[in-house]
């Protein structure tokens, strides 16, 4: 589909052509598409999703559920050194530099740190035993 309103007519004609016996299996679908119905068309006229953030939402909450051992702060730790990128400290931070010596700017600027990772490698990684 094209448009909204081609869309919005497609789905009025699939909701109006369920039979009765038929309701039962379609139910939940009219009627979670009925109380969304704005939301879900609206993609027409913006053409993004919000896939990525309800994927990062699902590797969470697989993060959550499969490593009961550790609390928060030690599973992320254990993330970041595992999958994490590093770089340089000068690349993620200003520095007030009139205190500190040109030398000292730069040996701080050098110092690896870690950006962060893929949720979803972390993910994979739990569901395989493997972390």
């Amino acid at each position: 589909m094209d448009s909204r309103e081609q869309t919005e007519k497609a789905y009025d004609r699939l909701r109006d052509a369920i039979t009765p016996e038929h309701r039962k299996y379609f139910g939940k679908l009219v009627r979670t598409v009925g109380n969304s119905q704005s939301e879900i068309f609206n993609f027409y006229e913006a053409r993004f999703t919000n896939g990525p953030l309800e994927r990062m939402n699902r590797a969470i909450n697989d993060i959550s559920s499969a490593d009961y051992s550790c609390d928060f702060e030690i599973l992320r730790y254990k993330a970041l050194l595992r999958y994490g990128n590093l770089v340089p400290l000068g690349d993620l931070a200003m520095f007030e530099t009139g205190k500190i010596s040109r030398e000292e700017r730069r040996e701080l600027a050098n110092i690896p740190v870690v950006q962060g990772f893929d949720l979803s490698t972390l993910a994979r990684s739990l569901r395989r035993g493997a972390f």
